[in-house]
């Protein structure tokens, strides 16, 4: 319950309350997520001597938040153009934060956020409705989901399941919802050196 941090010539002793921990229903195992966030929390206190000074004797609540969000002019260029570069004709559709909220459990203030975790959290989302949809014929949609942190970006492909997107990551910041339609090629009927199935797509994305 208390932490010795330096500070210079000086040392303070804080005291740091019971911490809870809320997640949204976008993270799946939240009670694993609970113990490695506070854990990350500690760390961070104990590393951090205004931060100490700051939650000194209150009582913590830390909260795992996804929500859509709006990006500026200059953030939108620097994601369409790095992630075009990994990912030819990818096309974004819904911008994300995920963000790891430490407020005040008293006045619900903000107090800081945590920018990384130890070990990953793995996350859902939904897909935008105006994607469920709208395949042309002979193409198959592709799902991807892109990270911005710290001005590196990062484009992983996800799979889609009953209309959600699922990935993990140890890092927060912006993300985003990006997709590609791609045509398939059907493979010849059986019998002719194969099994019958369709084949993968005519092009494979570049990761």
């Amino acid at each position: 319950g208390y932490r010795v941090i330096k500070d210079g010539d000086w040392y303070t002793v804080c005291e740091i309350k019971e911490t809870e921990a809320a997640v949204s229903n976008n993270v799946v195992n939240a009670e694993k997520v609970e113990e490695m966030v506070i854990e990350t929390l500690k760390e961070a206190i104990a590393a951090d001597s205004e931060l100490a000074k700051e939650i000194e004797g209150k009582s913590i609540e830390v909260e795992v938040e996804v929500k859509p969000v709006e990006v500026n002019k200059s953030e939108k260029e620097t994601i369409e153009t790095e992630a075009a570069k990994k990912v030819e004709d990818i096309k974004i559709a819904e911008y994300i934060d995920i963000s790891i909220l430490v407020k005040d459990a008293d006045t619900d203030e903000e107090i800081t956020k945590l920018s990384a975790v130890k070990e990953v959290i793995k996350f859902t989302v939904e897909v935008p409705e105006e994607l469920k949809t709208g395949v042309a014929e002979g193409f198959e949609r592709i799902f991807y989901i892109i990270r911005n942190h710290n001005g590196v970006i990062d484009v992983w492909e996800t799979k889609e399941t009953d209309g959600k997107l699922t990935f993990e990551s140890d890092k927060f910041s912006t993300y985003a919802i990006a997709y590609k339609d791609v045509k398939v090629t059907e493979l010849p009927p059986v019998g002719e050196g194969n099994e019958g199935e369709k084949g993968e797509a005519e092009q494979q994305p570049e990761i």
